[in-house]
């Protein structure tokens, strides 16, 4: 689910309902992984990780099998395997599991400085799930979509890794903009 702080915070009963949030709610209580993907997007501490993580407990609590997944240090082994001459093998172990996974929570995406890897690494994990129509999928980014299209312009030129997005998250893409950094209120 994300770690402690998730499993003890992140829940229905700590939620800070908000006209801007509302939506994100809604969405995690709702989300069935079958048919489902969620892709919630905005600043910083706004509760995309809290809406993740209402969206996941009940499916752990019934048994199903969920990664979350911190996408930075995903990304942050695989390099550290270029050194180690492991790249290859991480890469195609991440891929696999990341494509594989019935139910999949990804927080972070994006955050890191846009490269061939990244985009690469990206592409191959959302097509293979997109090609295998797996959903079950929530993403946290901060970026919407557009921006995450245009953050990624240089090195995704056609836009392929936010077009596959787009499509999978029909309907289940949710904006937290408006919502104050939680973690700035005193």
């Amino acid at each position: 689910i994300g770690g402690t702080r998730a499993w003890e915070d992140y829940t229905q009963a700590n939620w800070k309902q908000t006209p801007y949030n509302k939506a994100g709610l809604d969405a995690a209580k709702g989300f069935n992984p079958r048919t489902q993907n969620l892709y919630f997007h905005g600043p910083r501490g706004t509760g995309k990780s809290h809406a993740a993580a209402i969206a996941t407990r009940p499916l752990i609590v019934g048994g199903f099998r969920v990664s979350t997944i911190s996408i930075p240090a995903v990304i942050d082994e695989i390099l550290a395997g270029i050194r180690s001459g492991a790249y290859s093998s991480l890469t195609q172990n991440w891929l696999q599991r990341l494509v594989d996974e019935p139910v999949l929570s990804l927080e972070d995406l994006a955050v890191e400085k846009p490269s061939d890897h990244t985009i690469g690494f990206y592409y191959k994990m959302i097509n293979g799930r997109y090609e295998l129509k797996r959903n079950g999928m929530i993403i946290t980014c901060n970026y919407s979509p557009d921006e995450l299209e245009n953050r990624w312009a240089a090195v995704d030129g056609q836009g392929r890794v936010v077009s596959r997005l787009r499509e999978m998250c029909r309907g289940h893409i949710v904006s937290f903009a408006g919502v104050q950094d939680w973690r700035a209120v005193k």
